[in-house]
């Protein structure tokens, strides 16, 4: 049951308290408040957005272990653009038709990271996903650069 005086939806609290400030403020001075409220909210998201793009990082995991898990959750914060398994041939999107010598994987590599600051790289001992090339994922391992 709504109690006399409070308001039954969240716009209306907003409302109420927008009439609270504004009735402090003349509307030139309330408009201003908006403004860096909102210019502070945008301005925290920007810094935070910058501060992990200086970040890269590689989840280099072995099948069932919750590493797709942890890339999600990753994929959650600002800022962190995580690809799941680019060279598994099974999942879409993937880059794993476009590798097939060193000098090849580096390039994908290169052009996972002028959009991604991060990836997931599952692989399997006997080569998966480079069938027959594990040093590719050697490579992956051990520079990834």
């Amino acid at each position: 049951m709504k109690e006399a005086g409070m308001p039954d939806a969240p716009i209306e609290r907003l409302n109420e308290a927008a009439s609270i400030t504004a009735g402090r403020l003349s509307a030139r001075q309330f408009m201003a408040h908006l403004e860096r409220v909102a210019r502070g909210r945008v301005g925290e998201r920007y810094r935070r957005l910058r501060r992990h793009r200086n970040y890269r990082f590689l989840i280099y995991a072995s099948a069932r272990t919750g590493s797709s898990s942890l890339g999600q959750a990753l994929n959650n914060y600002l800022g962190i653009q995580c690809a799941m398994e680019p060279f598994n041939p099974d999942w879409p999107g993937n880059v794993r038709e476009r590798v097939s010598d060193l000098p090849s994987l580096k390039r994908e590599v290169r052009r996972l990271w002028r959009c991604h600051n991060g990836f997931k790289h599952v692989w399997h001992p006997n080569g998966f996903p480079f069938k027959g090339q594990p040093e590719f994922n050697d490579y992956l391992h051990n520079a990834g650069d």
